[in-house]
């Protein structure tokens, strides 16, 4: 056989390497250099066939040849000499679509069932991609060439065939790949070689993950004795008003983070099982359903367990709801909804550790504005504890900017950072390094209703929560999660690794009525020049197969968020923002500027990536914003923009919002992206951006 494509090299027998890895996107390519295939749900396999010999090996180097022995005689029909191919061995479920748990049962049969279960549960073997053929090595090669060849040389028999390939709009295979079943898509750029091992962004997988929550029914023990943290959480939903076992979910955990959540729960353990029905058979240790957690999996059983769980965040904003239906209301919400709508000027609460006292609620904060009544504490502390279960996960594990205006719109503006006074011991706090000052600073932490509420009695009308977080996860489990020490010290924390990247939208579109120096008031034009930036950089954020959330600042600008995996810090965070920001100057430079001088912006969109940088902070998504008219941070779809404008959106119509349709940006952090892949492509890419 000649040399069939450049990239080929000759071999000197059928070796299988390790498989190529795909990365996670959260949206498919855009571009004409990709190919899909549906993604299988089944057992990765590598096969050698040579004639007669047909090796079977597992993605971790097991052979597997034996126990699928109706794709070894499958293999053995077609007569194949030298190939080594790459694909998935599926065991279809009752509704035609691949089965992992029917997989998995073939992959786990003893010996003596084996032959019973090739007969009862088939295997077929899908094969995506060839490796050697013909005594050349093809990991070289292109990827559309060594489809090509595979499709030549691997006739369809039984047991065995080729997965189909798509072209076209990445969007559209994705829809119609869910619709029938399936996990999701594989893209392959046709002009990518083999990298036996690796991890590339020349594979990508783009899957549906779903996110809910669950109530906390127990935990199982640790590995070892000495265990001090927990081996899964037992999860529970409600079904036909019974608590039923969902599923356990044992990955997701640092260890830090475990400890914390064993902390929260132990406390509430009881002898028996709040099931009903049946649940785990191993040991458990039984609490009171009072705990919430949210899960991020890929889709529920025919039983209805949870398919590849992973811990997302504990929900402390409804702890201590008993789980009846998902949608019943935190018990201390409506406590806080009584005593504020008693009309008197000074109530008294319950609250962890003794009385809330909240006083002044008639005080007006926001005075009556363009046909909009005024304000009062008592409408802001309504507004918190309403938007709370949306609010509070985007507030969790953050320092925080505080903005008060105790007196309101017309008394003292006081932008407090460091904690200079005692709290109600229910408000948790971390000390962090402070580069200017030398010395460590003491920020609140809200990671409760509670905690909100206290924000409100104190007249925080906008708040600004940090883009990283103390607690340590993702890719930052390793990282230490102690920040007082020094600035070095602070460099190599939890603190230096955001979720978060942010793209700062900010107008310069001056309406002539302004004083010399002051920022532009706000003004249509100025939104809708936004508005056109923003659609440029959702074009742009496509062509790189990042999902990136939208949401009004409240005043002119638009905020955009991409949120990553922690193992990015914040200086290459900013470097990815500042090349995306000069690509959009570089395409419009009459309407995108990142011109750091003021007198420099004047008609222009200014692109702020310099607030990627550990401190800097943004108001957070449902803030309301110290304005006229009480306007709210809050987020917009991309179908949307546009269509409305930073005038819809004040504390009474983001709280109606908000009660009907919950967090727009629930996905926000289950739809973290991989960056590391990108970062490495767009450095290449964009240094001549300058």
């Amino acid at each position: 056989m000649a040399r069939p494509f450049p990239g080929a090299v000759r071999n000197k027998g059928l070796t299988v390497p390790a498989p190529m890895l795909a990365t996670a996107r959260p949206k498919p390519p855009r571009g004409d250099d990709w190919t899909f295939e549906v993604k299988l749900d089944g057992l990765r396999t590598l096969a050698s066939v040579e004639g007669q010999e047909v090796t079977l090996t597992s993605r971790n180097g097991v052979d597997v040849t034996d126990l699928f022995p109706e794709v070894r005689d499958g293999l053995r029909r077609l007569e194949l000499t030298g190939l080594v191919l790459d694909g998935e061995i599926v065991v279809a479920g009752s509704d035609g679509a691949p089965s992992f748990e029917r997989a998995m049962e073939r992959f786990q049969a003893q010996r003596p069932d084996i032959g019973a279960l090739s007969r009862s549960l088939p295997a077929e073997y899908v094969v995506f991609d060839l490796l050697a053929s013909g005594g050349w090595d093809l990991l070289g090669c292109r990827a559309d060439d060594r489809r090509r060849l595979l499709d030549r040389s691997l006739p369809r028999g039984p047991h065995v065939r080729t997965v189909d390939s798509f072209s076209g709009d990445g969007d559209d295979v994705l829809r119609r790949s869910l619709e029938l079943g399936f996990e999701g898509i594989v893209a392959k750029r046709t002009s990518g070689t083999y990298r036996p091992g690796k991890r590339s962004a020349d594979w990508l997988k783009v899957k549906r993950v779903q996110t809910e929550d669950f109530v906390i029914a127990g935990w199982t023990d640790g590995a070892g004795a000495r265990s001090t943290t927990f081996g899964s959480l037992v999860l529970a939903q409600t079904e036909d008003g019974r608590l039923v076992h969902a599923g356990n979910v044992g990955t997701g955990f640092d260890f830090k983070t475990a400890r914390d959540v064993l902390g929260r729960i132990a406390a509430d353990e009881r002898e028996t099982s709040p099931l009903h029905g049946s649940g785990p058979t191993d040991r458990v240790h039984w609490v009171e359903p009072v705990h919430w957690v949210e899960v991020k999996f890929m889709k529920k059983t025919a039983g209805n367990k949870l398919r590849m769980p992973s811990f997302v965040r504990m929900r402390p904003d409804k702890d201590k709801t008993h789980a009846s239906p998902v949608t019943s209301r935190n018990r201390a919400v409506d406590e806080v909804f009584e005593a504020l709508r008693s009309g008197d000027e000074n109530v008294e609460v319950d609250a962890p550790g003794g009385e809330l006292r909240l006083t002044n609620l008639d005080k007006v904060l926001w005075p009556a504005h363009g046909g909009r009544a005024e304000l009062t504490k008592r409408d802001l502390i309504l507004y918190y504890a309403t938007v709370a279960p949306a609010l509070l996960p985007h507030l969790a594990d953050r320092p925080l900017t505080l903005i008060r205006m105790p007196d309101g719109l017309s008394g003292e503006r006081i932008l407090q950072k460091h904690v200079p006074y005692k709290m109600p011991a229910f408000v948790q706090t971390v000390d962090v390094w402070s580069e200017s000052r030398h010395s460590s600073g003491s920020y609140v932490l809200c990671n409760d209703l509670w905690t909100l509420i206290w924000l409100g009695q104190m007249g925080t009308v906008e708040i600004h929560p940090w883009f990283s977080r103390t607690t340590a996860d993702d890719g930052a489990d390793r990282r230490p999660t102690t920040f007082a020490q020094s600035e070095a010290a602070l460099d190599a924390s939890a603190l230096n690794y955001p979720d978060v990247i942010v793209f700062d939208l900010d107008p310069y579109v001056y309406s002539g009525k302004e004083a010399p120096g002051e920022e532009p008031e706000p003004s249509p034009e100025a939104f809708q020049a936004t508005v056109r930036v923003a659609r440029q950089l959702k074009r742009l954020t496509d062509r790189l197969g990042l999902d990136v959330f939208l949401k009004t600042s409240g005043k002119t600008g638009l905020h955009a968020f991409l949120p990553i995996v922690r193992d990015v810090p914040f200086e290459e965070c900013r470097e990815l923002a500042a090349m995306i920001g000069r690509e959009l100057v570089a395409a419009d430079p009459g309407r995108v500027t990142v011109e750091w001088a003021v007198k420099k912006r004047p008609g222009k969109v200014f692109f702020d990536y310099n607030m990627n940088a550990r401190g800097k902070t943004l108001a957070s998504v449902y803030s309301p914003r110290a304005l006229p008219g009480a306007p709210v941070s809050c987020p917009v779809e991309w179908s949307r923009l546009g269509r409305t404008g930073p005038e819809t959106f004040d504390i009474r119509t983001v709280m109606k919002r908000v009660a009907t349709r919950g967090d727009a940006w629930s996905g926000l952090f289950a739809a973290r992206q991989d960056l590391r892949e990108v970062l490495s492509e767009v450095l290449r890419s964009g240094k001549g951006r300058e």
